[in-house]
């Protein structure tokens, strides 16, 4: 980075900003996935639903999440745009996981993915694909 700027870094279209860029979404993602809707009080709508509340209901529940999830970053992530969540099915009882799609928005306008899983006891594991 040496003697660069901070504006210059930030608008720069360098593969070590997008880097820096993707870390930063997850690191804000990995906070907002294991947010429980209602935990915030000065923003009560913040989270994703309890996902142990909605096990007992899968298959069918996880369209519901994946909706939560979309919504979840579409308000608070607003580094990413064009976001779509979509349900992996994995052979592991209690886990659920799900891809995120979505663009960054900044001058590359990079395609980005992510995986993300909830496992007993609702701990959402974010981690880039």
């Amino acid at each position: 980075m040496g003697n660069r700027g901070l504006l210059a870094r930030l608008s720069s279209n360098t593969p070590e900003r997008r880097i820096e860029a993707v870390e930063s979404v997850l690191e804000n993602l990995r906070s907002l996935l294991n947010m429980r809707v209602g935990s915030a009080p000065t923003a009560p709508l913040m989270g994703v639903p309890d996902f142990t509340d909605l096990v007992h209901s899968f298959p069918g529940s996880a369209l519901t999440l994946s909706k939560a999830i979309r919504a979840t970053i579409l308000t608070y992530e607003p580094r990413l745009q064009s976001v779509l969540v979509r349900h992996v099915p994995v052979d592991v009882p209690m886990v659920v996981r799900f891809e995120v799609s979505a663009q960054l928005v900044d001058k590359s306008k990079s395609a980005v993915r992510f995986q993300t899983e909830f496992s007993p006891g609702g701990r959402a594991q974010i981690w880039s694909r």
